[in-house]
């Protein structure tokens, strides 16, 4: 095997998941991501059901472009705030979410599919893209415009 074959693999880390159902994840951060909607969940009857509206599905499919075009280490290391910066793009743990999105997730046996994380993009101030990651893969789960698959008090 060649220096940069391994170099390549080396570069790819693992994302251990605590469900020994879950399939092994591996995320590439040189790639570029591909978007897929097998799994969007459209059917939920919570806010967060993936049915953009509007101006939403025109925010979001130019978003989607613009991630499409970039690789996902640049994604991941875009930031938000002025005074406090933080990560715009990033992983968050199931057992975080609220409990409705959470019981959606385990009726649809996504947890054992993907895992006990979810990647969330921010769109704007509340809008959120959520998903699960596997290698340059990001399979969309929920539209959440409101920001309620994970609510925050204001800061």
């Amino acid at each position: 095997m060649g220096s940069k074959n391994r170099q390549a693999k080396a570069r790819a880390r693992k994302v251990p998941s605590k469900n020994p159902k879950a399939a092994p994840v591996a995320t590439s951060t040189r790639e570029t991501p591909f978007f897929c909607f097998h799994h969007a969940d459209r059917a939920t009857k919570e806010a967060w059901a993936f049915k953009p509206g509007g101006g939403q599905a025109s925010e979001l499919l130019d978003f989607l472009c613009d991630m499409g075009r970039l690789k996902w280490n640049d994604i991941e290391s875009q930031e938000t705030g002025t005074r406090k910066r933080r990560r715009k793009h990033h992983s968050q743990s199931i057992g975080s979410l609220d409990t409705a999105a959470q019981a959606d997730l385990r009726k649809r046996k996504l947890d054992e599919t993907f895992g006990d994380e979810m990647f969330r993009f921010r769109l704007s101030g509340k809008s959120r893209l959520w998903g699960f990651r596997a290698k340059r893969v990001f399979h969309v789960i929920w539209w959440d415009p409101d920001h309620q698959v994970y609510p925050t008090e204001p800061s």
